[in-house]
């Protein structure tokens, strides 16, 4: 193997003369490679009085010395053009444009994907505490209102079996709680499970919104009213009731509702 694999500079091999000649072409690789920025990349061909160390991204088409060396990089150095291939992931600041490209292994592109188009965002109308929301639909980023959520979870538990419409649990919501459809993500075990279907009510200020049941197996399924999704709004009362039959049997209940508050 006689150069390195990523930037191809040659090796200095063993027992070689004349070390300094492979030595330095090395240097010259890395001092135009590091930190790549370009004059222009629009150029067929090469300029009429370069200077040392000016470098070009070669445009299709090109003639003259740089024949052949379409999309590469252009060096001049010690009164010669040398030619630098690109490899994927290299990077390059084009000095005209104001524009940082990335080689793909193909071709050279504007590096930043969607962040490129940041800088045309109109922020003009945004208020305190807006975002940047990208719309994959027009492929552009808009300012507007941000809504945040985090997860806001309520364990419902008792021990021994409640008697008839006991209510088990009362839950002051302090802020938006949003339920999704038929309380998906909730889970929960029950330590004894009941002679019947045990069916408890979820109600919002005394409205029944969801149900969590317990079959006689001890498996445990929820519903919300009309399979949907639903938000308990700040200030609610949240209970939750047994059933209207007692079951003395059941025993240890125990019941995570999942939620997010907003």
């Amino acid at each position: 193997m006689s150069q390195t694999t990523h930037l191809a500079l040659p090796y200095i091999l063993a027992a070689q003369a004349q070390k300094h000649v492979t030595h330095n072409e090395a240097l010259r690789i890395l001092d135009g490679l590091v930190q790549l920025s370009v004059i222009d990349r629009d150029l067929t061909d090469p300029p009429a009085s370069p200077a040392d160390g000016d470098r070009y991204i070669v445009a299709a088409g090109a003639t003259g010395d740089w024949s052949g060396w379409d999309l590469n990089v252009a060096l001049w150095t010690d009164g010669a053009w040398m030619r630098l291939p690109p490899r994927i992931g290299w990077r390059a600041w084009v000095e005209d444009e104001g524009l940082l490209l990335v080689h793909d292994g193909t071709t050279w592109t504007p590096a930043g994907g969607l962040l490129a188009a940041l800088g045309d965002v109109d922020v003009s109308s945004a208020a305190d505490g807006d975002g940047l929301l990208y719309d994959s639909a027009t492929g552009t980023w808009v300012a507007g209102p941000v809504a945040t959520t985090s997860p806001y979870d309520v364990r419902v538990a008792f021990s021994a079996a409640p008697a008839a419409d006991e209510v088990i649990d009362t839950i002051a919501i302090p802020r938006d709680w949003i339920l999704p459809a038929n309380l998906a993500g909730s889970s929960g075990a029950v330590g004894a499970a009941p002679a019947a279907q045990f069916v408890l009510s979820v109600r919002d200020d005394g409205i029944e919104v969801a149900q969590i049941s317990v079959a006689t197996d001890g498996t445990i399924t929820t519903t919300t009213t009309g399979g949907a999704g639903l938000t308990v709004a700040a200030g609610s009362l949240v209970t939750i009731v047994a059933p209207s039959t007692a079951d003395a049997q059941i025993a240890n209940l125990t019941f995570t509702i999942a939620g997010e508050a907003s």
